[in-house]
């Protein structure tokens, strides 16, 4: 696959840059990209992977743009079977649809990994890229020998140098676990020692074992003695705690007695009082209370509405009066409602329509005067506004062709009058140097030598022809020394004579140029002048005769704002004649049902409407409150006789002087009772709670109980009982303390015991984490050494794979010979070490300069990469000024060998060297050449 053309559409400083990677015919395809510092080398060399692969969440590209603006479009090559493939595509940074084809169509990213034949990114960077850095490092990992080299010489073949340190890593992984070298720390070793150690300690631990023994067995007799005299303690305090649950019962027993007593004297006070009927009654008064300030309302807002009702009357009666109503005629004299509003609303579109028709006329007469104003300053013409429809300017686009013309005219006049002038200047310049040569007799022109010699022989033709030759013998002497003369006097003075020379020649030159730009002066002026004819004929036709080109745009202008004002007027002329009332009819007929004949002003008639409408709305409002006064009186009625009716029941009489009072009455009532209620449902709660208090005493032990257990255990033995329980428990106290200090003192002598077996367990734990260890050393070891086979057979099949059965090192010897200037003749490969063959001589990688080491790797990886891309598909290959480092001979030698990599791959050279492009050129003419 090859890249036939990137796009760097809008990608870091980069904008609609293209490079094309077309090869010359017959020639490779290399192509040597040549940029100056910061001219974008490396920003070219990113957007290589960007288009293979996709942007990355991150990327320095968007520094000119936004991240969704950033964009790369390529062309991609593939030639199978001779058969050409081509896949246009365009890359974006964006989630959905990164990567489209050429119109734009969403492309699938396995149609591109189709063509990178499986490559990743990772793998692109390092197989298919060098540069001068990582040349130079890998370089150095040639030099160490034995297993490690086979690792070293794969990186150098294929680019893989994370596979060098896969096996570094695995290498040591193997050594640190386990070595059959006796002298070397491995961790395994570390290990074992530290299990012989805890052996050893384990043995002398075990000698103290009996005297531990004798010891722990004084003291469980100790621990025994405690628990019987703790057992003696806890039947003690059982026995206290009887004794104190019988007083606590007795006390509870004496409180519930008296609740019981108080209980039976409420409730027979309560019956007298009837406090059940007046607790039943409880909602109804609550009801009542609630009415209470709605009642109250009622009755203010019924003496409010009835003052709203006088005056309501009142102001209807003044607005009749003001239409010069009597007051019985009011009802029949309103119109209907709808007609009154219909009414309005015609008069106020007869208002509406008189201003607009007003406002009009005053617009119209300004438009008219501007029109005017306008059309005076359309000179020449001289219409009037009546006229002005027929007139038929010139189209403003083809003024701007006419316009463009002559700008174009006169700028190709002043060039040409500008150069003519110059080249006058510069004739003039020569012809007085040569003037100057001339005046110090020094110099001799070529053709001033031409001259006498064409003259010499002249003289001699006629010698020769003549009859008489001694008659121009003389001449021809005298011309023959002439040029003799002269010749020899620019023979003498050549330098001076070969600048007279020059001057002439660029004398002769600036007289061509001066004829010349004479011509092209005459040639233009007169176009300009025939444009402008023309240009007069146009306003002619147009009755606009003297109207100059460099006018007309500032006069069309005029014109447009003119046309522009009598379309204006225009359009004034119709809404005026649409302005005009057209409900006139009808709103006379309405005055008549309106009993409003004869009232000619709209003002009026909309005031009298709006008296009407004030009636209307008066005597609606009137009743409603009339209305709204009836019930409210209502419900002040209602309010008291509820109040009549439930004093009656409860008290036994009728109501107080007022409905007021009988209600509080009763809201006292139920306040006792309710005050009587909570004093019962306290007593009762009371007696409850001591019920369930007498019962966690016991569980299961009624009154009844307690009282048969109290009379049979007074209160005197009670306590006599507790004083006896004081006295033992403190003779067992002293018992106590003197065996708790007997077992504090063996526990004392057993901690050294007990330090030993705490070491004890510490050191069998370390012995089994290092026999762990142990086995865990050996199977890191054997893993290491298993993944190192697998790793290495892996690679080997790898390469037979790529690189097939050629041999790599006479590959790389020839490229390495081509780049010395066979300076070196090849490579070889002893006792597990790289040498290069100088002559006879071999010679090891620590004995090459680190240049010529830089180039035997570079042999090798373009080896690799040649065998690869005769075998299977191979990328573009990038070099990232690889042979900065080299002289001039050995870069020619390198781009030799990038060319014939170049025959099966294609290869792009990056570079900031000038001499690298020149030696590019030399050693490939007609090489691909792109500049950044």
């Amino acid at each position: 696959m090859r890249i036939a053309r990137l796009g760097l559409e809008r990608y870091g400083h980069f904008s609609e840059r293209t490079l094309e990677f077309a090869a010359g015919e017959g020639m490779p395809d290399l192509h040597v990209v040549f940029g100056a510092n910061e001219a974008g080398k490396s920003v070219f060399r990113k957007s290589l992977s960007d288009f293979l692969f996709g942007f990355g969440e991150q990327t320095f590209a968007n520094f000119a743009c936004d991240y969704s603006d950033l964009l790369i479009t390529g062309v991609l090559e593939n030639e199978q079977n001779g058969n050409r493939q081509t896949l246009s595509c365009q890359r974006r940074k964006r989630r959905k649809d990164p990567l489209l084809d050429a119109a734009g169509r969403p492309l699938e990213q396995r149609q591109l990994d189709e063509w990178l034949a499986g490559v990743t990114r990772a793998r692109y960077e390092s197989e298919f890229a060098l540069d001068q850095p990582q040349m130079e490092k890998s370089a150095a990992s040639l030099l160490k020998g034995g297993e490690r080299f086979f690792y070293a010489m794969f990186s150098a073949v294929s680019g893989m140098d994370a596979v060098f340190a896969v096996h570094q890593q695995l290498h040591s992984q193997r050594d640190e676990n386990w070595h059959s070298d006796q002298r070397r720390k491995t961790r395994y070793r570390q290990l074992q020692a530290v299990g012989k150690e805890c052996d050893r300690k384990l043995g002398e631990l075990q000698l103290a074992a009996p005297a531990r023994q004798q010891v722990q067995d004084q003291l469980t007799e100790a621990q025994a003695a405690i628990d019987e005299i703790a057992a003696g303690h806890r039947a003690r305090r059982q026995d206290a705690a009887r004794l104190a649950s019988l007083d606590r019962a007795e006390s509870v027993l004496v409180r519930i007695e008296e609740d019981r007593v108080k209980l039976d004297q409420l409730r027979a006070e309560a019956e007298t009082a009837g406090l059940k009927r007046v607790l039943a009654a409880g909602d109804r008064i609550e009801e009542l209370g609630q009415k209470r300030a709605l009642a109250a309302a009622a009755d203010q807002e019924s003496a409010q509405l009835a003052r709203e009702v006088d005056q309501r009357q009142a102001t209807i009666k003044a607005q009749a009066a003001a239409l010069g109503w009597d007051e019985p005629d009011i009802a029949a004299r309103l119109p209907a409602r709808e007609k009154s509003e219909r009414l309005t609303v015609l008069a106020h579109e007869i208002i509406q329509s008189r201003a607009r028709q007003q406002d009009l006329n005053s617009e119209l007469v300004d438009s008219r005067a501007q029109l005017a104003a306008l059309l005076s300053r359309l000179q020449p013409w001289q219409g009037e506004a009546a006229d002005f429809g027929r007139l038929q300017p010139l189209a403003m686009s083809e003024y701007r062709v006419d316009l463009g013309e002559m700008q174009r005219l006169r700028a190709l006049s002043e060039a040409c009058r500008s150069k003519l002038a110059d080249a006058q200047n510069e004739l003039a310049a020569r012809q007085e140097e040569i003037g100057e040569a001339g005046k110090k007799g020094q110099a001799v022109a070529r053709e001033d030598v031409e001259q006498a010699r064409e003259e010499r022989d002249r003289k001699f033709a006629l010698l020769i022809e003549a009859k008489q030759p001694q008659k121009h013998a003389a001449d021809y002497r005298q011309a023959v020394a002439r040029a003799d003369e002269l010749a020899d006097a620019r023979m003498e003075n050549a330098q001076q004579s070969a600048r007279l020379d020059q001057q002439s020649e660029q004398a002769k030159l600036w007289r061509t140029r001066v004829a010349r730009y004479e011509h092209e002066q005459r040639d233009a002026q007169s176009a300009l002048e025939e444009h402008t004819r023309r240009w007069e004929e146009k306003m002619q036709a147009c009755s606009l005769a003297g109207l100059t080109l460099a006018r007309y745009g500032e006069w069309h202008d005029e014109y447009e704002r003119a046309r522009e004002q009598v379309e204006s007027i225009r359009r004034l002329e119709a809404r005026l004649a649409e302005a005009a009332p057209a409900s006139q009819t009808e709103y006379e007929r309405l005055l008549g049902e309106c009993s409003l004949n004869g009232v000619d002003d709209v003002k009026v008639v909309l005031k009298a409407v709006a008296g009407m409408d004030e009636i209307e709305r008066e005597r609606q409002l009137l009743a409603k409150a009339k209305a709204a006064r009836s019930k409210a009186l209502a419900l002040v009625d209602d309010f008291a006789a509820q109040v009549g009716q439930l004093a009656g029941e409860l008290v036994g009489e009728a109501a107080a002087a007022s409905a007021e009072q009988a209600l509080t009455r009763l809201v006292q009532l139920h306040k006792q009772a309710l005050a009587d209620q909570a004093q019962l449902d306290s007593l009762q709660e009371q007696r409850q709670r001591l019920q369930a208090e007498l019962a966690t005493i016991e569980s299961g032990c009624d009154d009844e109980q307690w009282r048969r257990r109290i009379e049979a255990e007074p209160q005197a033995a009670r306590r006599s009982r507790q004083q006896e329980i004081e006295r033992e428990e403190e003779s067992h106290q002293q018992a106590l303390e003197a065996a708790l200090a007997q077992k504090g003192a063996l526990e004392r002598e057993t901690t050294v015991y007990g330090q030993d077996d705490e070491q004890a367990a510490q050191v069998r734990q370390l012995h089994h984490q290092a026999t762990v260890g142990m086995a865990e050393a050996v199977a890191g070891h054997l893993r290491a050494s298993a993944m190192l086979a697998v790793l290495r057979e892996a690679l080997v099949r790898y390469q037979a794979q790529v690189v097939g059965g050629r041999d790599l090192l006479a590959v790389a010897g020839e490229y390495l010979a081509r780049m010395t200037g066979n300076r070196y003749r090849g490579l070889d490969y002893e006792d597990e070490r790289l040498l290069a063959v100088r002559g006879d001589t071999k010679l090891g990688l620590d004995q090459l300069s680190t240049g010529t080491r830089d180039q035997v790797y570079l042999s090798l990886r373009l080896a690799g990469l040649e065998q690869q891309a005769r075998t299977r598909s191979a990328l573009p290959f990038i070099a990232d000024d690889l042979f900065a480092s080299f002289d001039d001979e050995r870069s020619r030698g390198g781009f030799a060998v990038l060319a014939e990599i170049a025959r099966h791959t294609q290869v792009i050279f990056l570079t900031h060297h000038r001499h690298l492009l020149e030696l590019a050129r030399e050693a490939l003419p007609g090489i691909s050449e792109l500049h950044l």
